[in-house]
């Protein structure tokens, strides 16, 4: 079966069995785009990649008009010409993945890694992506090394479904290929334009996620597929055919330097290289300066090896930063890690990819199908049994760490600088030590996996004869503060909930800086709090940055303070987490001595009266200045009273957070002694 990485028929100006040239150099352009944008463009998406679907679509449909409901077809064929040309590379880059992982990755990766190698050997790879809200990003040291295969996931869910739509199409028409053709013209337009609506919608509602989603996609493959059921009606002249594959090679070249596909894409925005690839197929045949350098035989090369050096150049551009120690790639290492690239791929493809395409006359369809599927299934369920095994463990640590231990006090110690005994969570498990929120019966709120703009509600603590309504609202920096509020609600006999949305702050202007999901979140956020507010709503106050230190809240957020405020709602404000350079479990594991995972704390936190007075915050809200809990005046630690504090850059451990109950209480209660006549909060919190 045709895939992108595959060449094809040619349109209309060339027979319907006849080869398109210009498809094996608009391959080799789009690969390039892939690949230097991926080494050397920072994070921008070039749109190489929405080439490949839509040239997959068009290959997919072309092969329809030539071999569907003829004598001799076989799905079984069409599968096994499939996984002979995209299931062996896959495997031994997946194999290649897996031994890397455990050789340069930290062990608090490898669970991770698992999931992503099963997702990717199985095909959903998009779906895993959504489900660990990854964004897609540029080469780093914690870039996922298998988050390309999103692509791939998408075109093998196609390549899998087309044949049944196709057989599904033929007996609605009773064989009669004529009808089929039009009844399949007919469905393939409506989804392509459904889909298309679909994306328009979506990008504007939650672009990460539409970025992976399958639906939101489909329509580049869907553009492909029409165009490839249509083209043959299509007849154009030989200036006519230079003019589009000038203008289309130039829209396709220029795609990833006019628009940033990471947060455009697959919106309208993805229309520019979709449409010229479209221009360069309606152009086939082409002998003008388009043609003849989509012809030419550096892409073609190019072209040839475009499926292995996909594969290869991002896992290596990873591995390469790992291995260095280098939080980003630069340019030196982009051309190491595309020389290092360029060897695999051509070792893969003479000697794999070749000579497994080279047995289908010899081997029948269905041996050849389990010859190349049976080692991708063993290495995506090998990589499966990994993460329960690790899962499993896990739950073990998990349960041990809850029991209370008085040789861990955690934060109900003062935090020291120097040598440490032994801690808990172990470093290995401290980076799934995460907050549970689901125990308490309510959603994790929210993940990527839902467009998370409801203002939803987790019922933490709910006392028949409640004192206080408390809100916990905000994003992940709010959310791990749940067991220490959870303990102390519980002594208080407080009603405690959370409205918490992952990457966002509650702001009350519709013009905040936060991206259009965060605003859309916050308007449900406030209709929420307008209708049914709380006693008292329970914020983090300042930012922490990675390398500029503390800095003020943004304005749109001290208005929905001082919109509460005046409405009677007592506001408090927690000072923000200290952010560190590295995952501190993994500096934890690598480092000689935990000190060395330290970090100054004038690096981190700045002077915070100046910082409220700047942002014009009002006085009347309660500031809980926790730091002294998390650092000394000289550094901010990550093991404090033999317990890790952070299950990675900036997040407590579920196991800290519990502790820090103590200097939770004791702030609460100093915080009665301020005249703060509407923060209820503060008078009602006893010490303990």
């Amino acid at each position: 079966m045709a895939t992108a990485f595959d060449v094809g028929s040619r349109t209309s100006n060339a027979s319907p069995s006849g080869f398109i040239a210009e498809l094996q150099g608009l391959r080799g352009v789009a690969l390039t785009l892939v690949v230097v944008f991926h080494l050397l463009g920072a994070g921008r998406v070039s749109g190489g990649v929405d080439v490949f679907l839509f040239v997959t679509g068009f290959l997919a449909a072309r092969e329809v008009l030539s071999r569907f409901g003829r004598p001799g077809f076989s799905v079984t064929r069409h599968y096994s010409r499939a996984a002979s040309r995209l299931f062996p590379s896959a495997t031994v880059v997946l194999l290649a993945v897996g031994v890397a992982t455990v050789a340069v990755l930290p062990a608090t990766r490898w669970i991770d890694v698992g999931r992503e190698l099963a997702a990717s050997a199985f095909y959903y790879q998009n779906w895993q992506l959504i489900e660990t809200g990854l964004a897609y990003g540029a080469v780093s040291s914690a870039a996922d090394p298998l988050q390309h295969f999103w692509s791939l996931a998408i075109q093998g869910q196609f390549l899998l479904l087309w044949p049944i739509v196709v057989l599904a199409t033929l007996a609605l028409a009773r064989a009669d290929r004529g009808l089929a053709g039009r009844i399949l013209i007919t469905v393939t337009a409506l989804a392509t334009a459904g889909s298309f609506a679909y994306a328009m919608w979506f990008v504007r509602v939650d672009q990460m996620v539409a970025y992976f989603d399958s639906f939101t996609r489909f329509w580049e493959i869907g553009a492909g597929a029409l165009l490839g059921l249509v083209a043959t009606r299509l007849r154009f002249g030989a200036r006519t055919r230079s003019l589009l594959a000038m203008v289309g090679l130039a829209m396709v070249i220029s795609s990833g330097f006019l628009f940033d596909g990471g947060s455009l894409f697959p919106g309208p925005a993805a229309l520019w290289p979709v449409g010229g690839a479209a221009l360069i197929v309606l152009a086939a045949g082409d002998r003008g300066p388009a043609g003849r350098i989509l012809t030419s035989r550096p892409l073609v090369w190019l072209a040839d090896l475009s499926y292995p050096l996909y594969l290869w150049h991002w896992p290596v551009a990873v591995f390469y930063v790992a291995s260095r120690g280098h939080p980003e790639l630069g340019t030196v290492g982009a051309f190491v890690v595309l020389g290092i690239s360029l060897v695999l791929s051509i070792l893969t493809y003479h000697l794999l990819e070749r000579p497994v395409v080279r047995l289908r006359p010899r081997v029948s369809p269905r041996r050849l199908l389990t010859m190349t599927a049976v080692p991708l299934v063993v290495v995506g369920s090998t990589a499966l049994a990994g993460v329960f095994a690790m899962t499993a463990v896990i739950d073990r640590e998990r349960a041990a760490v809850s029991e209370p231990s008085a040789g861990h006090p955690g934060a109900a110690a003062a935090p020291q600088a120097g040598a440490v005994s032994e801690f808990r969570p172990s470093a290995w498990f401290a980076a799934h030590d995460d907050i549970l929120v689901d125990g308490h019966e309510c959603p994790r709120a929210p993940d990527r996996t839902t467009l998370g703009q409801e203002a939803v509600v987790c019922e933490i603590v709910q006392p028949e004869d409640a004192t206080l309504d408390v809100l916990l609202l905000g994003g992940s920096h709010t959310e791990h503060w749940i067991p220490a509020w959870e303990v102390v609600a519980e002594d208080e006999s407080w009603h405690l909930s959370a409205v918490v949305k992952h990457a966002c702050r509650w702001g009350l202007a519709e013009s905040g800086d936060d991206a259009r999901p965060c605003r859309a979140w916050s308007a449900n956020v406030t209709e929420a709090l307008r209708t049914d507010p709380p006693d008292v709503v329970v914020v983090i106050l300042t930012w922490t940055t990675v390398h500029n230190g503390e800095v003020a809240p943004p304005a749109d957020q001290v208005e929905g303070w001082r919109w509460l405020v005046e409405m009677g709602v007592s506001v408090v404000g927690i000072r923000d987490t200290p952010r560190f350079l590295q995952p501190v479990p993994e500096c934890v594991l690598a480092a000689d001595v935990i000190a060395d995972c330290a970090r100054p704390a004038n690096e981190i936190f700045g002077d915070l009266d100046a910082l409220l007075a700047d942002a014009d915050v009002p006085e009347d809200i309660a500031v809980l200045d926790l730091s002294d809990a998390l650092c000394t005046t000289m550094q901010c630690v990550p093991v404090i009273g033999d317990v890790l504090a952070y299950r990675d850059r900036n997040h407590f451990t579920n196991t800290f957070a519990s502790t820090l109950a103590v200097p939770l209480r004791a702030a609460l209660a100093a915080c009665r002694d301020d005249a703060l006549e509407h923060a209820s909060l503060c008078v009602s919190a006893s010490p303990r």
